[in-house]
């Protein structure tokens, strides 16, 4: 898990994220500085990744097991699109999280 973890924030910081805190173990919060991070989730969102998020500040949120080292390759892929996406203006509909 920590191994995919330090995978994960370098490809985070390849596409421009940034890493919050010190992440340990499985967990990892992120944010683009120059788009619109709900935008960003809710392109992943469409993709089928269910993404946590957190407000502030507005960023990303995994919590990450095992399974996630068969994934996160894919998961960065998407991630790379979905920044490319919001970025050229070219999102769809907003999303929201919700917690019932």
């Amino acid at each position: 898990v920590c191994e995919t973890r330090e995978r994960a924030e370098g490809g985070f910081r390849k596409l421009g994220f940034e890493v919050l805190g010190k992440p340990l173990l499985g967990l990892v919060a992120f944010r683009h500085p120059e788009h619109d991070n709900f935008a960003i989730y809710g392109e992943m969102y469409r993709k089928g990744w269910f993404t946590s998020i957190t407000t502030d500040p507005p960023s990303l949120h995994l919590m990450l097991s095992p399974k996630h080292a068969e994934v996160i390759d894919d998961y960065l892929e998407d991630l790379r699109v979905s920044v490319e996406t919001v970025a050229a203006g070219k999102q769809g509909e907003k999303v929201e999280a919700r917690y019932n």
